[in-house]
Order: C-alpha cells, then sequence, then structure tokens
C-alpha cells in the first residue's frame, strides 16, 4: 500500500470510528455491517469472500451515479476499498461484536473473600456462590433461547431448573459447561491452575474452545464424576471419589485439599479468611484433606497437622514456613 493511501485509510477510519463522515459515505459502510452475511463472518475464508462484496459492492454504489467528475468519485472508491479489504476487515467484525455484546445485556453478582451467597435465577436456578466468586448472567434468562451464565472466576454450585427446550450453559474462560437440569459444582479459580467440574446430579457435557473449534473434554459427566483439566499441562484427570467433598462447601463451608501445594493451599486460606498468606520456602508437595470451617486459629492448627508447616502472623499477614 502506497504511503498517501495509508494516509487516506487512516483519514478515513478515524473519520468513522468519529462520526464524522458524511451521510452518504456513512451509509456506505453502515450498511455492511447490517448485511447477513457480514454478520456470519468468522473465517479468513469468509472474510475473503466479504472483502470481494464489500470492494464491488462500494464501487458499483458509488459508480452507479457518476455523471460528472469520475477522478473525484474514483477516489473515494479506492480509498473505501482500502479501507475496508486492506486490513479493517478485522475492525468492521469487531465493531459488529460489540454492537451485538451491546444488545446483550448483563447482571453482575459477586462475592468476596470469606463471603459466600446464593442466588436464584429468573428462570429458577440456584446458584450457591463461594468465596471471591464473579459470575455474570444474562437479563432476561427465563426468556432467552439459550441460557448462558459466565462464572469469570471462583466457585459455584448449580442447581439447574430442567427445560429440555432451552440448555443451560456455564462459560468460564475457554471452558464450556452444557446441562438440561441438573446440579453440579464448578471451580475455576485460574490463579490454582485448574478447571474442575464435580456433578452431583443428572448428567453434564464439559467442552473447552481451541481456536474456532470445541474440543470434548467429556461428552456426559454423571453423578459421582469429577473432571480436572491442568492450565498449564492440559492433561485431563476423571475420578469418582472425592465428589461428596468438593460439594460440600455450600452446607457447611468446609474446603476440601485435593492434591494441593502450599502455594494452593494459601490461596484457599487467604480467600476463605480474607487475608493475606504468603509461602517462605519450597512448596512443590501435594496434600489432600479436608478444612472445616474453622475459626482461623483453628484453620491454621489444621494445616500444620496436615501439612507439617509452622506458621507465622504478625501484622494481618500470615507466613506459612515447609517441613524442613
Amino acid at each position: 500500500m502506497k504511503p498517501e493511501e495509508r494516509k487516506i485509510l487512516s483519514r478515513i477510519l478515524m473519520q468513522y470510528k468519529a462520526g464524522e463522515l458524511d451521510e452518504k459515505r456513512k451509509t456506505i459502510i453502515d450498511r455492511w455491517f447490517s448485511e447477513p452475511e457480514y454478520q456470519g463472518a468468522a473465517s479468513s475464508e469468509q472474510d475473503e469472500q466479504l472483502a470481494a462484496q464489500l470492494f464491488a459492492g462500494i464501487l458499483s454504489k458509488t459508480t452507479r451515479k457518476r455523471k460528472t467528475s469520475f477522478s473525484a468519485i474514483a477516489s473515494w472508491s479506492v480509498a473505501a476499498s482500502i479501507l475496508l479489504v486492506a486490513g479493517t476487515i478485522l475492525f468492521l467484525r469487531n465493531h459488529a461484536h460489540q454492537k451485538a455484546a451491546e444488545r446483550v445485556a448483563y447482571d453482575t453478582f459477586t462475592t468476596l473473600k470469606g463471603q459466600v451467597k446464593e442466588i436464584t435465577l429468573s428462570d429458577g436456578t440456584q446458584v450457591f456462590m463461594n468465596a471471591a466468586t464473579s459470575l455474570r448472567v444474562r437479563k432476561n434468562l427465563n426468556r432467552s433461547e439459550k441460557r448462558i451464565v459466565m462464572l469469570d472466576r471462583g466457585e459455584a454450585f448449580f442447581k439447574v431448573k430442567r427445560d429440555a427446550r432451552h440448555p443451560f450453559s456455564i462459560s468460564s474462560g475457554q471452558f464450556i459447561t452444557t446441562v438440561l437440569g441438573t446440579s453440579f459444582n464448578i471451580n475455576f479459580y485460574p490463579e490454582t491452575g485448574a478447571y474442575q467440574v464435580a456433578v452431583n446430579t443428572g448428567k453434564v457435557k464439559v467442552e473447552k474452545t481451541q481456536g474456532k473449534e470445541l474440543r470434548t473434554l467429556h461428552a456426559g459427566l454423571t453423578p459421582g464424576e469429577v473432571i480436572r483439566y491442568d492450565l498449564r499441562s492440559g492433561e485431563t484427570a476423571l475420578t469418582r471419589d472425592s465428589q461428596k467433598q468438593l460439594c460440600s462447601w455450600k452446607n457447611d463451608r468446609s474446603v476440601y485439599i485435593d492434591q494441593m501445594d502450599l502455594a494452593q493451599i494459601a490461596q484457599v486460606l487467604s480467600r476463605q479468611y480474607n487475608i493475606p498468606v504468603k509461602i517462605s520456602g519450597p512448596k512443590t508437595r501435594k496434600y489432600s484433606f479436608k478444612l472445616g470451617y474453622l475459626p482461623l486459629a483453628d484453620a491454621l492448627l489444621e494445616i500444620a497437622r496436615n501439612t507439617g508447616v509452622s506458621y507465622e502472623q504478625t501484622n494481618q499477614m500470615i507466613t506459612l514456613n515447609p517441613a524442613r
């Protein structure tokens, strides 16, 4: 692209984003936002097809009415073509996605460290939120064709209201968990390095986005099964022996320490008691035990008993010292 063409591209793009284009030129570009073939554009092949349509369409729209100076119209045709074909398809797609996102409104629910909360969604689904959890729910969920919830981080136990015509999906980062009517627990604290689903009743499908594809991690988890995806290694593990412990927090606020190192235990302690926790030494060994919802002093004693660590508490900071 020539330097002068880049200047034209930059100027038109800035004018369009700032709402400063004249109505005729703005209409030409806006019209393409509403085209069905544009709304579905999702691949590079579709982008190329769309670019060709945009190029041909703008030329036809601008040259159809040429009765005077062709050079002025041609200049606009070249500039518009450069704008839409040479690198701005991405801008246009993002613009359309942004508009679509604006049309879908969400309610946001959060819990602080040390806090749990129970909410009932508009479709009748019950959600129990553990500490430091953030959840977004589509407004008018009960009237949506697809019931979609965004668990951005944290832990939540879902008792989904059954509706065979409207599947219920929870999106957490790259992971999508889909059900019809069931109860299950999702744990997604990214700093712990894992995504975990434990099924209490019903059947649950777990998928992970991989580029533009969906990879099925498990097509149908059943009661008692637990799937754990390691965010670092990409490995998936399926077990059946810890589902009850993993779901027990919603009843008694206990925590099941499941193959966690000291860094992960420190994160649990910090979330549950809203206090900074640090580790003073190596932390590679894994531990498994149940930590009841106890006063902080008793919780520290329980951790020390199960891991052999010593601990200090000064200036609202807890330090865990690994056993030597």
